[in-house]
């Protein structure tokens, strides 16, 4: 896959994954700050540790503020959109 290609890819799959763990922690009475914590362990949770085991350092969220972005939008975006993403979790696999 061209690199070009892959970037957005990567950056959308981010997003996802944010919104994920904000979702997962809604029933949990946490607040943003709790909320937004799972949000951005979840997002770079599975890349930090393969950056780790390859020794590939910085870690891609550290050198890319872009990745950080994007999970700043995801957590934004599911509690704003909360009701909706409610609604599509049983298509999308969210929670």
């Amino acid at each position: 896959m061209d690199i070009a290609l892959q970037y957005p890819f990567e950056l959308a799959g981010t997003f996802v994954f944010a919104i994920s763990g904000v979702l997962a922690v809604r029933d949990k009475d946490h607040d943003l700050f709790g909320a937004g914590f799972t949000g951005f362990i979840t997002a770079i949770g599975g890349g930090s540790l393969r950056d780790m085991l390859l020794g590939s350092y910085p870690l891609v969220w550290i050198g890319d503020i872009y990745v950080f972005y994007a999970i700043l939008a995801g957590i934004v975006v599911a509690f704003v959109f909360t009701p909706f993403l409610m609604k599509l979790r049983r298509t999308t696999f969210f929670v």
